[in-house]
């Protein structure tokens, strides 16, 4: 805010907001109920259907929340930011594909036409205080407050790091990556008001900045609302289910493009027989194979027919493409988890298969190392969505193999990989 001042950025301008006579109180957001200015959709502070900003005193039909009485426009002095001036930004990073399907398609719509001027204020009893002399009752207004408790989260992740270098400082001399994640009814606040308020903090922050937002997640086909008490808490699902199998299910079944439903009769029969499971029935039969033919000791590969280049083949085109999937700068959950599904079935037929068909010894060491490269690799891949599970199979086929994660997978398929021969497949696996 001081830096916001001392630039001249924010103008003071008095305009016209909801007051209850009746509560004796300025209504804002939550506070007061009405139509979209836009869409006239019933609304409080942002519209859950067109996702466009409107002013407090645009509201139509509005209603105080508190009495249910209709309030009058009072006017009120406020500082205001300019967004059109620093259009700019936006138009910036929307050419440097920042964003991407839902936020991508919105922000081109907000382009079109002339950005609004925002207030930096509301009169509540909470929040943060605007902190300049005879404002007293201002507080930051929601979408200006998330950027300065963005900054103080910042400012403790590094010092926490123990980095002696002031934290403002340490920013500037490195190539920030920020991946903003985000619902779609704040499509506005995160995709326009977040990036250029920050960029007058500090423009380093917004040079490399990826939107990901999904879509709302309903609850058997309704709107999640603790309110109404329509919702699940992790209390009451961690003792009769496993929380990998039930963050493998919500990544499978997110809201990337379109909204979804969740349904527990549809998550606790994915966990009794879906590919999860299926995989790892497979980890603990395969267990048990190596223990009994190769008394514990990881297989060397041996002869190579056309099965198993087959399955090598498509490790080798596939394992990238779901880590690229997983990486941040483009991230696409849908289509992971989709590959991930398919990585997993495929080695499942290819364990079938081979177990149905007669293997001299030579190739028979290939093939199980084979199973044992696709089933680590898978169970890397999903490590940050089923760390537990993910650690219970490394720890069953390698020992302190704690610390492989994504970054050694990239390295293992972009330099392990194509040195793979016939004979020292295991040796790349290790």
């Amino acid at each position: 805010i001081d830096r916001l001042l001392k630039k001249s950025t924010l103008n003071l301008k008095e305009d016209y907001v909801y007051y209850c006579y009746e509560c004796e109180k300025y209504l804002f957001e939550a506070n007061v109920l009405g139509d979209c200015p836009h869409c006239e959709h019933r609304v409080n502070a942002e519209c859950e259907h067109c996702y466009k900003y409107f002013h407090e005193g645009d509201l139509k039909n509005p209603t105080c929340c508190f009495c249910k009485k209709k309030p009058h426009l009072k006017k009120l002095l406020r500082y205001y930011f300019p967004l059109n001036k620093f259009r700019h930004i936006i138009e910036n990073l929307y050419f440097k594909n920042a964003y991407s399907g839902i936020s991508k398609s919105f922000v081109e719509k907000i382009l079109s036409n002339v950005l609004p001027d925002i207030p930096m204020t509301i009169i509540a009893e909470q929040g943060i205080p605007f902190g300049e002399n005879n404002w007293f009752g201002h507080v930051l207004y929601s979408a200006v407050e998330l950027i300065p408790r963005f900054l103080v989260s910042l400012k403790i992740f590094i010092e926490n790091r123990k980095i002696s270098t002031e934290w403002e400082l340490f920013l500037e001399s490195k190539n920030v990556n920020l991946h903003l994640l985000f619902g779609v009814d704040n499509l506005y606040l995160r995709c326009i008001i977040f990036p250029i308020l920050l960029s007058e903090f500090n423009n380093n922050l917004v040079n490399n900045i990826n939107f990901i937002v999904n879509d709302f997640y309903h609850l058997n086909n309704s709107k999640f609302s603790t309110s109404r008490n329509h919702a699940i808490s992790i209390e009451e699902i961690k003792d009769s289910s496993d929380l990998d199998y039930l963050r493998y299910y919500l990544a499978m079944t997110r809201p990337e493009f379109y909204s979804t439903n969740f349904c527990m009769g549809e998550f606790k029969k994915f966990e009794k027989d879906g590919v999860l499971k299926n995989y790892m029935d497979l980890v603990y039969i395969l267990e048990n194979k190596i223990a009994v033919k190769f008394n514990n000791m990881l297989p060397e590969a041996g002869s190579w027919d056309n099965l198993h280049y087959a399955y090598q083949n498509f490790l080798n085109a596939n394992i990238p493409l779901a880590s690229l999937y997983s990486n941040p700068s483009c991230l696409n959950i849908t289509y992971f988890i989709s590959l991930i599904n398919v990585l997993m079935s495929f080695t499942i037929n290819f364990f079938t298969t081979g177990m149905n068909l007669e293997m001299n010894e030579s190739c028979s060491r290939t093939f199980y190392a084979l199973c044992i490269k696709g089933i680590v690799s898978i169970s890397i891949l999903i490590s940050p969505i089923c760390p537990t599970l993910s650690k219970n199979i490394q720890s069953i086929f390698y020992r302190g193999i704690d610390n492989l994660n994504a970054e050694h997978l990239n390295k293992w398929i972009s330099e392990e990989i194509p040195k793979v021969k016939e004979n020292n497949l295991n040796e790349a696996l290790k």
